[in-house]
């Protein structure tokens, strides 16, 4: 049987209070975004590109220019290149080739090896 908050949790939750809101206090700040909207609206207004319809202020905002600004952020934020990068490449790049001509002399190594032995062998083969 599960207690709910008393078993999964050491806090407790607190009572609610009720908040007191007169219909003045919310005309109050109708009134203040409207006046916010109206200024947005004369200074976008001498932009002919830009839409004055009140419902690009509300939400519908003009997503093409957003995007753009978005993704010249992006753009920026992943053209750069962390600090050593090229460095490192380069000593990555100088292991790799020493490694490499390491192993290429192994190889060489072993070849000739192999084929002293497969000359011993054939002199065995033969009966020398």
């Amino acid at each position: 049987m599960s207690h709910g908050f008393l078993t999964e949790s050491a806090l407790l939750p607190s009572k609610s209070k009720k908040i007191k809101v007169d219909g003045n206090s919310l005309l109050g700040l109708k009134a203040l975004v409207y006046e916010k909207e109206q200024k947005i609206l004369a200074e976008k207004s001498a932009d002919k590109s830009y839409k004055t319809d009140i419902r690009a202020l509300r939400g519908k905002h003009d997503f093409q220019i957003k995007e753009e600004i978005e993704h010249q952020t992006r753009k920026d934020v992943f053209s750069r290149e962390n600090r050593g990068v090229s460095k490192r490449n380069s000593t990555d790049q100088k292991a790799l080739s020493i490694k490499d001509l390491k192993r290429r002399e192994r190889e060489e190594k072993c070849k000739k090896s192999l084929i002293a032995k497969a000359k011993v062998y054939e002199k065995i083969a033969k009966g020398e």
